[in-house]
């Protein structure tokens, strides 16, 4: 049975971690422009009116003290000093539409001066109240009484429109040289538009702000999830392309072994490697490499003690069993997280090391059978027959002490006795790339002639051509004493034709006796094949003429018969 994991797909799980963090900044953004920004600029606002209006009231007051100085001079009486005030006050105007302004009651209170209401002037203010029931000029007065100043808040007509009441907050100070209270105050509902205008604009401004962040976490969060497709996508390339070194190493024929140069551990093995060394390859990671790989003693490492460079060269391998096993190793020095390390790749070359001894075996057997062969072996460049190698017998043939002073003086090219034989060698060499039985004269060392038979094949690829070579100088000179004899032999013919004309009887016996002859020419010219054979088929063709001129001579009174023993006794003595 098969069992499904529960939770979020990872796919998911990586979505959220995405699109999360984007996504919260811009609720902590809202919340922080809403909770805390704006109440904290409503807040800011308002002290900054309330600190305006005691500002320009102070301002306003000093009005007063400085008519109440020219009032304490004598300049002016309490009266005149009051007017010039009052009136002073009266044209004070502040404000975006320059409606806004001061007033002046006293402490009962009474009105002194409202610049909108002079309806109000001089009147008991005790009872008037606003809308809400709250008597504010009584409010101003116990504003003053305690602190000499203070805020209070109200309902009041908009400035010059007694039709319209709203709330207001008021400043009010005491003078109290004169018992008057004077005072300025900011319409809550300016301060309300000016915050909504100011909210409206960070609120304008956030959403651009916010507009740019969710476009930027949109991009950022695409951008996250491609860098995340990304990332799965090389994770499984990287995954298929370990699995595919893993494959590679795995199937390569020949060792492949990781170690740490700084610790000298062997941190990876490839199967081939493993059944090199001869245990499993668990047992070998995490133990030094002096102890399955590397023959030298601890403290004693090739590369990081003795300071031997990296790179191809024969060594040997050291086997769980503790034998010496020789390798080809080729040392790879690499960098893997951080740590310097070696990929030793390491061969078997205990095959080829036996086969190179028994190449070094062949080859000193092939060098005797070379430098004892009963022909002459040579080797010579095309191009201008320089002795390249050769035997010690056809050094001797040419007159030379050795092979070795054979092979530095003699050039074959410069030692044909006949013009244009090497060329017509080298012309059915180059025809046929081979030549059998190619017969030439030469010279030796001494300058005498001799006849040499060449069977040789060419590389024209390698610029040389090799063979043997017979010195066939006694060969030519039997084949010369056979042309002698094959002549003479035909004068024999022709004369005992003439002679054995007599008779048919004797003309039978002439002709047997010449068939036999040339049965013995025949036997002779197939024997001259062969040097050898002919020299030692000589002396049985003697007594095998000396056989038939037994029987000749049997018949004494022919003489054309007699003819033919004594040439052919004078040819066998030649022969021999």
């Amino acid at each position: 049975m098969t069992y499904r994991r529960c939770g979020r797909s990872p796919r998911k799980t990586s979505l959220m971690r995405i699109i999360l963090p984007p996504m919260l900044s811009i609720v902590l953004f809202i919340s922080a422009i809403y909770l805390i920004v704006l109440p904290a600029l409503k807040t800011n606002i308002m002290e900054r009116k309330r600190e305006m209006i005691r500002h320009l009231t102070e301002a306003a007051w000093s009005s007063f003290s400085i008519c109440e100085s020219e009032e304490k001079a004598g300049r002016l009486t309490r009266e005149e000093a009051q007017v010039r005030a009052t009136e002073l006050i009266r044209n004070i105007r502040y404000g975006p539409d320059m409606k806004d302004y001061f007033w002046i009651n006293d402490m009962h209170p009474s009105m002194i001066m409202h610049p909108y209401r002079p309806d109000l002037d001089g009147k008991d203010l005790t009872d008037l109240s606003d809308p809400n029931g709250k008597r504010l000029f009584v409010a101003f007065v116990n504003a003053v009484r305690d602190t000499g100043a203070g805020y209070v808040d109200y309902m009041w007509q908009w400035k010059d429109d007694p039709d319209r009441v709203v709330p207001k907050l008021s400043y009010v100070k005491e003078f109290e040289p004169w018992g008057w209270i004077i005072g300025t105050g900011i319409y809550l509902e300016d301060v309300q538009i000016e915050i909504a205008s100011i909210t409206r604009k960070l609120t304008l401004v956030s959403f651009a702000i916010l507009a740019i962040i969710a476009i930027l976490s949109i991009y950022i969060v695409w951008r996250s999830l491609q860098v995340d497709s990304e990332r799965k996508k090389a994770e499984k390339r990287l995954r298929e392309s370990e699995e595919r070194l893993k494959t590679i190493l795995n199937s390569v024929p020949m060792g492949v072994a990781v170690i740490d140069l700084e610790q000298h551990v062997i941190i990876d093995i490839n199967p081939v490697g493993a059944q090199m060394v001869g245990a499993p390859k668990e047992q070998m990671v995490g133990r030094v490499c002096h102890r399955y790989i590397c023959p030298a003693e601890v403290g004693q490492c090739p590369v990081t003690d003795l300071g031997e460079s990296l790179g191809k060269s024969e060594s040997v391998l050291l086997t769980a069993k503790g034998d010496a096993l020789p390798i080809l190793k080729t040392a790879i020095p690499v960098t893997l997280d951080g740590r310097e390390h070696i990929i030793d790749c390491f061969m078997d070359i205990s095959d080829q090391k036996r086969i190179q001894k028994a190449l070094r075996r062949s080859e000193k057997k092939y060098r005797n059978l070379f430098n004892n062969a009963q022909v002459g072996l040579f080797r010579t460049k095309i191009k201008d027959g320089k002795v390249l190698e050769g035997n010690d017998r056809i050094a001797r043939m040419f007159g030379y002490d050795s092979s070795k002073e054979f092979v530095a003086e003699y050039v074959t090219s410069e030692h044909y006795a006949d013009p244009g034989t090497r060329e017509r060698m080298l012309a059915v060499l180059k025809a046929t790339g081979e030549i059998n039985d190619f017969e030439a004269r030469l010279t030796r060392k001494d300058g005498s002639v001799f006849w040499v038979r060449y069977t040789a094949r060419i590389y024209p690829e390698d610029g040389y051509m090799e063979g043997v070579a017979t010195d066939i100088t006694e060969e030519k000179r039997a084949e010369r004493r056979l042309e002698v004899h094959v002549k003479e032999l035909s004068l024999a013919r022709e004369a005992s034709r003439a002679a054995l004309k007599n008779t048919e009887a004797e003309r039978d016996k002439s002709e047997k006796a010449l068939a036999e002859v040339s049965e013995a020419k025949r036997r002779l010219e197939v024997l001259l094949s062969d040097s050898v054979a002919r020299e030692k088929r000589m002396v049985e063709l003697k007594q095998e003429v000396n056989d038939l001129l037994t029987t000749l001579q049997e018949k004494p009174k022919y003489e054309a018969p007699q003819r033919v023993a004594e040439i052919l006794s004078g040819s066998t003595h030649l022969q021999a």
